[in-house]
């Protein structure tokens, strides 16, 4: 064989994210840093959860740890990871707003699901609460005893664990919460009558939670409302015990 004859290896290129325009890149990163989830209907099709029970209440886990985007683009590479936080900083408005929980509750257990993430810690200070109640009049207390020290646990482990609950281990730093909005929704028939008595015994359990102190000096205000169309019951501000 003459040297002639001998083929050069062919250089295979290997398709890389920094090999796009920054533009481009920058673009790709603020659709990853709004993902969104959609909620279960109800808490019969939530799906493969970890319970974690402790007398008197459950709390139903997502399987798979709802990390921070954040999180997972910083192991890429330094240069991803800077060029990230540059994105967030100068230009990231998330179409959704602020972080969302949706939270199911029914007697003494509750479904946390995440729909949209915190994008970082101090970026989004403030986030919503889609508190979605089945538990039909007259078959028991629709906030329970246990029902409420599920709440209590899950805002605290949110603060001193972060939006991964039990997934990892404790922050060096808490997280700092400018504001908990929950918005309250009944999830089964109700009379008129009965609808400002159940919302009543939900903010006054609220009130308990913000008074009990839940996240220690890092949850500055907690807020609540009862749908967009009862005004009586919008924005009640309750500061943190």
């Amino acid at each position: 064989m003459t040297i002639a004859s001998q083929k050069e290896p062919i250089a295979i290129e290997t398709a890389s994210i920094l090999g796009l325009p920054r533009e481009i890149r920058d673009l790709i990163y603020v659709q990853l840093l709004c993902t969104r989830t959609t909620p279960p209907k109800d808490p019969s099709r939530a799906g493969e959860r970890d319970p974690n029970s402790s007398i008197p209440c459950t709390i139903y886990y997502q399987v798979h740890s709802a990390r921070p985007t954040l999180l997972q683009l910083k192991l890429c590479s330094r240069q991803i990871y800077h060029e990230v936080r540059e994105t967030i900083i100068k230009r990231l408005t998330c179409p959704y707003g602020q972080a969302e929980l949706d939270i199911m509750l029914r007697g003494s257990s509750i479904w946390p699901t995440w729909v949209t993430l915190p994008v970082t810690p101090w970026l989004d200070p403030v986030i919503d609460v889609k508190l979605r109640i089945f538990e039909a009049p007259g078959g028991g207390s629709e906030f329970s005893t246990g029902a409420y020290r599920a709440l209590w646990t899950l805002f605290r482990l949110l603060v001193y664990h972060g939006p991964c609950f039990t997934h990892n281990r404790g922050m060096t730093t808490p997280l700092e919460i400018e504001r908990l909005h929950f918005d309250i929704s009944f999830c089964f028939p109700t009379s008129v009558d009965d609808l400002f008595g159940t919302a009543r015994e939900c903010f006054d359990r609220l009130k308990r939670l913000a008074s009990d102190n839940v996240g220690l000096g890092h949850i500055a205000m907690m807020e609540a409302s009862l749908g967009p169309d009862l005004w009586a019951w919008r924005l009640q501000k309750l500061p943190m015990g």
